[in-house]
């Protein structure tokens, strides 16, 4: 076991709320892994950055970190740490999946953007 294979069981977990979102992200191409710690013991501690204080998926993430890092062979212990919710931000979230995500954002905001040419309601104007 080592950093590879522990942040590969990470981001085969998905945060909770980019599916809600419609699209699912792994916790590491989130930027939601602070730091892991593999000590030659077998202990792995796995720091979590929450992306709001009011996150209220926490204990689903730290029973589904635990679970995925236990399943490694090699692994004694995890040990499972969180900040405060204030540290993460979008721009932490893996180049390449910020892009599709734009490319995406992009493409639904053209096809909306056509619906006035499809006879469609237009918004009014307010004078």
């Amino acid at each position: 076991m080592d950093q590879a294979a522990v942040r590969a069981a990470l981001n085969a977990i998905f945060d909770p709320c980019s599916v809600a979102s419609g699209r699912a992200i792994g916790l590491c191409d989130m930027g939601l892994i602070e730091d892991v710690d593999i000590a030659a013991t077998g202990v792995v501690t796995v720091r979590l950055r929450l992306t709001s204080p009011s996150c209220m998926m926490i204990g689903f993430l730290v029973t589904a970190v635990r679970e995925a890092v236990q399943s490694l062979t090699g692994v004694s212990t995890v040990i499972v740490l969180h900040d405060a919710g204030e540290n993460w931000d979008p721009d932490m979230i893996s180049d390449g999946i910020r892009a599709e995500r734009d490319a995406l954002w992009k493409a639904r905001m053209a096809e909306l953007g056509g619906a006035r040419h499809r006879g469609l309601p237009q918004r009014a104007e307010v004078s």
